[in-house]
């Protein structure tokens, strides 16, 4: 098979399997995104002042983000690595 017959089936076994492996992750963010604002914007901190307040919702909402964000490149990356280990094995490359 040449590279373009191994270059399709890298596509359409990828594709899939990788909806499959972040459609969790997906459904996660989905779910709890609605839940993190009111929660930040309900945090009693008076005790920190209104800047540091604020300053501690926006840190918390950046690791709330940051979190997904690494969750959906670690799904990403290791569905490729899945999928061209295996493609690769086939054709001894």
């Amino acid at each position: 098979m040449d590279l373009l017959g191994i270059t399709a089936l890298y596509i359409f076994l990828y594709v899939p399997i990788l909806w499959i492996c972040t459609y969790p992750v997906y459904w996660l963010n989905k779910k709890t995104k609605s839940k993190v604002n009111p929660f930040l914007m309900r945090l009693e901190l008076q005790f920190l002042g209104s800047s540091l307040s604020s300053l501690v919702r926006v840190l918390l909402g950046g690791i709330y983000i940051i979190f997904f964000g690494l969750l959906y490149c670690i799904v990403f990356f290791y569905t490729l690595m899945l999928t061209g280990n295996f493609i690769f094995s086939w054709f001894g490359i």
